[in-house]
C-alpha cells in the first residue's frame, strides 16, 4: 500500500511539473506578444500579427485545459459513457471524412477496410473520439504516403487499426507515446500544434469502455495504433446501461 502511495505521490508530483511547463509557455507568449503590440500600438500590420498569435496560443491553452478537464473528470469515473452495442462501420466512416479533409494540403490517400459490419460494446461518441485522436496523430506525422482503417479481430475483442506511412516511432519510446505531454520531438510537435495530450485520453476513453489502444511501429515505415473494445456479434448483445455518473 506504501508503494502506491508512493508511486502515486511521484505520478502527481511529474504530472503537476508536467502542466506548469506545458502552460507557462503559452501564457508567456501570450504575455510577449501583448506587451508588444501595446508598445508598437502604431504599426498597425505587426500589431495586428501579434493579436493573431494571442488568439492562436489562447486557442491552443483552452484545447489544453479542456482535454486536462476530461482526463481528470474520467480518472475520477465522474465521465459519463454508455455501454451498449454498435457499429463501427459508420463510426469509421465519419472519422475517415474528417480525416480526408484534415489531409487534404499533403500528399495522403486515405482508405477504410472495413467490408462488413463490426459490432462492439461500448460508447459511439467516445469511440469516435478515440479514432479521431490517432487519425490527428497519423495525418500530423504523415508528409505522404497512407494513411488507412482497418477492422481486425482476436477473440472477445474487436478492433479498429490507423494505420500511417510516417516516421515510425523508436522502440524505447512506444510506452511513453500515451504519458501526458509527451512528444517524441518537442519542438516539432508544438509547432503542428499537438498538446501532447491526444494518446493519454485515447487511452483512457478505452480503459473507461473496458478496452486498451496499443502500437506497433517500425523506425521509417510507420505506425499503426489500434483501439481495441468489446465485441459484440449482434445488437442484442448488452442492455443498455448509462454508464458513469
Amino acid at each position: 500500500m506504501l508503494d502506491r502511495v508512493d508511486r502515486a505521490h511521484r505520478a502527481l508530483k511529474a504530472f503537476t511539473a508536467d502542466a506548469s511547463h506545458e502552460l507557462r509557455t503559452p501564457l508567456t507568449l501570450v504575455r510577449a506578444h501583448a506587451q508588444w503590440g501595446l508598445a508598437h500600438q502604431g504599426q498597425e500590420a505587426e500589431v495586428r500579427d501579434a493579436m493573431m498569435s494571442i488568439e492562436r496560443e489562447v486557442e491552443r491553452t483552452t484545447k489544453m485545459v479542456e482535454e486536462l478537464l476530461l482526463i481528470a473528470r474520467g480518472e475520477n469515473r465522474q465521465l459519463a459513457l454508455a455501454r451498449v452495442p454498435f457499429d463501427l462501420v459508420p463510426v469509421v466512416d465519419e472519422v475517415k471524412e474528417i480525416t480526408e479533409a484534415m489531409a487534404i494540403d499533403k500528399s495522403l490517400v486515405v482508405r477504410v477496410e472495413l467490408a462488413e459490419p463490426a459490432w462492439a460494446i461500448g460508447d459511439a461518441d467516445r469511440t469516435r473520439h478515440i479514432l479521431l485522436n490517432l487519425a490527428t496523430n497519423a495525418v500530423r506525422y504523415t508528409l505522404q504516403g497512407v494513411v488507412s482503417f482497418r477492422l481486425r479481430k482476436e477473440g472477445s475483442m474487436v478492433g479498429v487499426s490507423v494505420q500511417d506511412t510516417g516516421p515510425g516511432i523508436a522502440p524505447e519510446h512506444l510506452e511513453l507515446v500515451f504519458d501526458r505531454f509527451f512528444r517524441v520531438d518537442q519542438s516539432r510537435s508544438r509547432e503542428l500544434g499537438g498538446t501532447g495530450l491526444g494518446l493519454a485520453i485515447a487511452r483512457l476513453l478505452a480503459e473507461l469502455q473496458q478496452g486498451r489502444v496499443t502500437v506497433e511501429s517500425t523506425l521509417g515505415e510507420g505506425s499503426v495504433f489500434t483501439l481495441w473494445l468489446p465485441a459484440s456479434t449482434t445488437q442484442a448483445d448488452a442492455e443498455p446501461d448509462a454508464g458513469l455518473a
